[in-house]
């Protein structure tokens, strides 16, 4: 590992911890308007940026690789996590339904 790719790996490790915590002081409030996808969408950014670390962290090939389609999932579902909580707390909640969940996570993967 170089000296740059440790730093880097100093600074996405931090990102990856400070919404860790704020995803669980979040998660203890979930009853509020939307408060579970806040915290889902937290959650998944911290995953995002963990497997970042990671990825820069390890010297091997195929390790990167590894942790770099391991970064796809919080990159794929940051978004749609975000539309939920937008529509959630603007009191749009009602449009959550099984479909537009499904499709919005479907676009992303194709």
């Amino acid at each position: 590992m170089t000296n740059i790719s440790s730093y880097i790996s100093v600074v996405y490790f931090i990102t990856a911890f400070i919404p860790g915590a704020v995803a669980i002081y979040v998660w203890e409030r979930r009853s509020k308007p939307g408060a579970f996808y806040f915290a889902l969408f937290i959650i998944v950014a911290a995953e995002w940026s963990l497997m970042c670390a990671f990825e820069y962290m390890v010297a091997e090939i195929p390790l990167k690789i590894f942790f770099d389609n391991l970064s796809y999932f919080g990159a794929v579902l940051a978004a749609p996590m975000w539309l939920f909580f937008a529509l959630e707390y603007g009191g749009q909640g009602s449009l959550l339904t099984a479909g537009i969940c499904w499709h919005s996570w479907r676009c992303p993967r194709s």
